[in-house]
């Protein structure tokens, strides 16, 4: 009787036990992966790096190695007529990783600069944004729609700046080609950064300001049709 007894209080014991690790376990699951870093998702806007300035810029594209990044295309003329691009810096949160090719549009204001896979750490890699854009979605934009300008203030500040629609498609004789033109003004640094529609699609890449503070972007039917000319096949 009391082998019998001792056995059923050492069962209790043992019960009690496995209770109170499964009631730790879930506590651990519920709460503990509070305490972990979430990872921080990176902004498809990113800043360039010139050396002797900055710029901003957008990610465009994905393919199978590099990652292609859409800026404002006088950002790399001015600075560097001779394309001497090993200097380029592209600038992820606090990484800032070279450009391995950049192309440069002869017709109108648009660069591309490439950065392969193997030079970005996985960790950005794994987190940076590429920003989504619809042509269907551009073509059914109409004045005084509400867009967000986006880019990097000259001290590396990300600035979001509100702004309306004026023109869509307007010949800017300053930039000799048809611009988009916006209520919204940018700021020096902005240049390269992004227009983007209210769902958050980017529709233009910024180049420029006038006095009355409207801001000049190249669409993105012609953002597309560059990047098809620079890098056919691949996608």
């Amino acid at each position: 009787m009391k082998r019998t007894e001792g056995c059923r209080g050492g069962r209790q014991k043992i019960r009690i036990r496995m209770l109170a690790l499964m009631l730790a376990a879930v506590w651990c699951f519920c709460g503990c992966g509070e305490n972990k870093e979430k990872a921080v998702i990176l902004s498809p806007v990113v800043r360039i790096d010139l050396g002797s300035s900055k710029a901003s810029g957008v990610v465009y594209e994905r393919t199978e190695e590099n990652l292609v990044i859409v800026t404002a295309g006088h950002v790399l003329k001015k600075d560097f007529p001779a394309r001497e691009y090993s200097s380029v810096k592209v600038v992820f949160g606090d990484v800032s990783v070279s450009a391995s090719e950049v192309f440069l549009s002869g017709t109108s204001e648009t660069a591309f600069i490439t950065i392969p896979f193997r030079e970005i750490p996985k960790d950005i890699l794994e987190n940076c944004q590429v920003a989504v854009s619809d042509q269907e979605r551009f073509d059914r934009l109409k004045e005084d729609d509400a867009v967000v300008l986006k880019g990097f203030s000259a001290d590396g500040e990300l600035l979001e700046i509100p702004g309306a629609l004026i023109y869509t498609w307007i010949y800017a004789e300053d930039f000799a080609q048809y611009m988009m033109l916006v209520d919204g003004e940018s700021f020096p640094g902005m240049s390269g950064g992004g227009v983007f529609d209210e769902a958050g699609n980017l529709v233009g890449i910024l180049c420029g300001v006038n006095e009355a503070g409207e801001s000049a972007a190249v669409p993105l039917s012609i953002i597309v049709a560059e990047y098809m000319q620079a890098y056919q096949g691949a996608r």
